[in-house]
């Protein structure tokens, strides 16, 4: 940093409660930056340090001691941060990591930059009444023009988790298809980003995904998002595909990424870029002509329950009429090979009033996965949740492998970090739209005089510097 100009004090203050940084304006007043201030700024960051800029400044809060230390400290939205800085910010130097990347998407085609930037575009949703609740931040992050880099990197991603996840959604929607594919229902998927998108692909000539995905991608983020749009790279044909043979008006499945919330602890070697999910309030689904709401998740054990952040959002569906439930996927599994030699031979009127398991999907994917292990389990799905009855539902066999108690689920209210209540633990300041040091980057630095420079630090259980590897 030898051509940087060095920083210098223009006014000391010792007056404890004072705040300020006078000294740094005038500065950056005083010697406007020759190399760009994206680039100049990028060169200052380092393990735990600060990132400053006249556009930061004006959230900055400065704790003045007595002394002669001056402690500069500010908590900044991640995502802000990013699109001021560009999505790398801290990380320049840093390649992302694909696991399961590909050449070709699911159409066997491969993908070119066009493709790329149309994500945002082409994955809104065709109808017009639930265009509002779409979410296109991080499809967003592949067209900024500070983002050149990420545009490079991105490829498509299929992985078994998620080819495991296309084909229970396609063991669900064949539910749904005997079910004279009902209208007034809309589904939550809570998955892991990838998986979460190839499941709503296996749905999506019934269902019209949503895509809520409210953050952009980092080298060292807690959030693996570039996943997400490798897995949308690789199944962008097929969402395409289904749009226009989608009945209107189609139910939604409204789509997030279960690790939007993974656990953080303080680690200057890790960008925060967790959030919330946003789905519509319990009044705004109803005028879609929703009813019933099924939340789907891949939880395991006796005690299923939805994210913390859609608590509040599911006790007030159920308050507001909206009957609510819980679907973990891990109530499908293949059947056993003595039921599909059955379903081979028609062995029995029994079985073969029960095996025919669904209407030919279009994509002529066949099932792989049924509701309780079995085809002859399979309608039993609707017998349990009880909001359709289909002629095979009451012919039905009890599954052959345990399924979850999700069809008694009910929301109720709990204390959690996104309640809107006060709820004690190391989070204060709690919001309905996050939490105080969730998805955010704490910037600090510390003043010497004798040096006259700045040494990074971070502040708080949830600070942390920008800066990640040399």
């Amino acid at each position: 940093m030898s051509q940087d100009k060095p920083f210098s004090r223009k006014a000391f203050i010792d007056e404890p409660g004072l705040t300020g940084a006078r000294w740094w304006q005038d500065e950056l007043q005083a010697d406007p930056d020759p190399f760009g201030r994206r680039n100049a700024l990028k060169s200052m960051l380092w393990i735990g340090g600060g990132v400053l800029s006249a556009g930061l400044l004006a959230s900055l809060v400065i704790d003045v001691g007595g002394g002669d230390d001056l402690d500069m400290q500010s908590a900044v939205d991640a995502l802000e941060l990013q699109r001021e800085e560009g999505w790398d910010v801290g990380a320049m130097n840093k390649v992302l990591d694909f696991p399961g990347a590909v050449s070709q998407d699911a159409r066997g085609q491969t993908p070119d930059v066009t493709t790329l930037r149309s994500l945002s575009s082409g994955l809104a949703p065709t109808q017009a009444e639930l265009k509002p609740y779409y979410v296109s931040t991080l499809f967003q992050a592949i067209i900024d023009h500070n983002n050149a880099a990420l545009l490079t990197q991105v490829r498509p991603v299929d992985t078994p988790e998620m080819e495991t996840a296309f084909d229970k959604a396609r063991a669900l929607l064949s539910l749904f298809h005997e079910a004279s594919s009902p209208r007034d229902i809309a589904l939550v998927v809570d998955l892991p980003g990838p998986q979460a998108v190839a499941f709503a692909a296996g749905l999506a000539e019934l269902f019209e995904p949503v895509f809520l995905f409210d953050n952009w991608p980092h080298p060292a983020g807690v959030v693996p998002s570039h996943l997400v749009l490798g897995a949308a790279l690789f199944h962008a044909p097929l969402l395409a595909e289904s749009a226009p043979v989608r009945q209107r008006p189609a139910p939604p499945v409204f789509v997030v990424d279960s690790q939007r919330l993974n656990p953080y602890t303080d680690d200057p070697d890790t960008f925060d870029n967790r959030y919330v999910a946003r789905l519509p309030s319990a009044e705004r689904l109803k005028a879609l002509g929703v009813k019933h709401v099924l939340y789907i998740n891949d939880q395991a054990g006796p005690e299923l329950q939805e994210a913390d952040d859609l608590n509040e959002d599911f006790v007030a569906y159920q308050a507001a009429g909206v009957d609510t439930k819980l679907l973990s996927l891990r109530d499908f599994s293949p059947a056993f090979s003595e039921d599909m030699a059955a379903l081979a031979s028609g062995v029995s009127d029994a079985s073969s009033q029960s095996s025919a398991v669904a209407p030919p999907l279009r994509t002529g994917v066949p099932l792989i996965f049924f509701y309780g292990g079995s085809y002859l389990s399979h309608p039993a799905f609707w017998g349990n949740y009880g909001w359709y009855s289909t002629p095979r539902s009451a012919h039905a066999m009890p599954p052959v492998r345990p399924v979850s108690r999700g069809a008694d689920f009910a929301p109720t209210p709990r204390p959690t970090v996104f309640s809107s209540r006060a709820v004690g633990g190391a989070v204060s300041g709690v919001g309905k739209q996050k939490p105080s040091g969730f998805g955010r980057v704490s910037l600090s630095s510390s003043y010497h005089p004798s040096a006259a420079s700045y040494a990074g630090g971070r502040s708080g259980s949830f600070g942390r510097g920008v800066s990640f590897g040399g």
